[in-house]
């Protein structure tokens, strides 16, 4: 009799034990589970924020090529102007209108291509080519290059103002050679930004 009931005692001891084991085991993986979890997540969410910055810096790259045209080693392109300060590489054609501003800097179809006052325009924020973003850095010195019928002139910047859109006396005729650029001014609709440069070269 004690024999048999030592038999059952240990069998069921050795259940409870088992299943003691097997609960030890859960919870701890549990809890390990629980632990690892949030690194899991803040692995994720660095690489959201990764790849958001990635997405970021791909955009603002592409923003920066459109400003940045590389017109010396276009062979299809003859008219240019160049501003090293403001990493400025940009086609010129003939003409003002949306269709050209969208593509180029814009020629004042009234103003000289080489002698005299030769008028360019540009956007400087909202559109397609933005060429003209950041004239407004420039300071009377800087050097502006400017590239028409096979032959690179070099210009001093003399003049930064901001005029009335009404004002176009800035681009009469002049005796001496120069450069006149003209942007829109940010919230200011009636105004533009005009930089003169002086040739010295």
């Amino acid at each position: 009799m004690i024999e048999v009931c030592l038999k059952y005692n240990t069998s069921f001891i050795n259940v409870v034990s088992m299943t003691f084991s097997i609960v030890i085991v859960m919870f701890f993986g549990v809890v390990i589970n629980k632990i690892s979890r949030p690194a899991t997540s803040m692995i994720k969410e660095n690489t959201i924020i990764e790849n958001k910055t990635i997405v970021k810096t791909d955009a603002a790259i592409k923003n920066e090529e459109k400003n940045i045209y590389d017109a010396e080693n276009d062979s299809t392109v003859d008219w240019y102007i160049e501003i090293p300060k403001i990493d400025l590489y940009a086609p010129i054609e003939e003409g003002t209108d949306d269709e050209i501003l969208n593509r180029s800097v814009g020629h004042f179809e009234n103003t000289s291509r080489r002698n005299g006052n030769c008028g360019l325009a540009a956007h400087n924020r909202g559109y397609r080519v933005n060429f003209f973003a950041r004239i407004k850095e420039l300071e009377k010195g800087d050097i502006i290059y400017y590239f028409v019928d096979g032959k690179k002139y070099k210009y001093k910047v003399d003049e930064i103002m901001i005029i009335y859109e009404t004002d176009w006396s800035i681009l009469e005729e002049t005796k001496d050679n120069r450069i006149t650029l003209l942007t829109c001014v940010e919230n200011r609709e009636e105004y533009r930004l005009c930089v003169q440069a002086i040739l010295v070269e």
